[in-house]
């Protein structure tokens, strides 16, 4: 069993952040509990992810999209790959290749490149052909082929 954890937005008892875990287990279930090992949402999936600026990523049939504290599915399960929301955005992967979208769902840099990482203070490093750059959030290039070590 792999567990992850991460304050969600709301407030729970005494006004404290509220925590949920998402739990992983060898068996391919994934499912999300609070502090105190309640199970929430009446929800079973095929993977979960931790909560990350209000939204935790979730696997059904196969493909990835995000819940909200709620338990409420808010972007479809369309994905191969995601990430976690970091600044807004989170990578995903579609028709072999990477993107992001944000918390509404919206492609923000569309899926063009072999390799996104997570964006650290508005920026991000892709990689198309054999070339890496360091793009913005709108996807505009910041520096074009710059090395991947950096």
């Amino acid at each position: 069993m792999v567990c992850a954890w991460g304050q969600s937005n709301q407030q729970g008892e005494n006004h404290a952040p509220r925590v949920i875990i998402a739990v992983n287990t060898t068996h391919g279930e994934g499912y999300f509990v609070d502090s105190k090992g309640n199970r929430l949402f009446n929800k079973q999936f095929e993977g979960v992810g931790p909560f990350s600026e209000g939204l935790a990523r979730v696997k059904q049939n196969g493909k990835w999209g995000y819940i909200n504290t709620k338990g409420e599915v808010v972007i479809p399960c369309t994905y191969r790959e995601v990430g976690d929301f970091n600044g807004g955005l989170a990578r995903v992967k579609q028709n072999g290749k990477y993107g992001t979208i944000n918390r509404k769902g919206e492609v923000v840099v569309p899926c063009i490149y072999n390799w996104i990482t997570d964006f650290s203070e508005g920026l991000t490093k892709i990689e198309k052909g054999k070339s890496w750059s360091i793009i913005n959030q709108e996807g505009k290039v910041i520096v074009a082929d710059c090395d991947r070590s950096t």
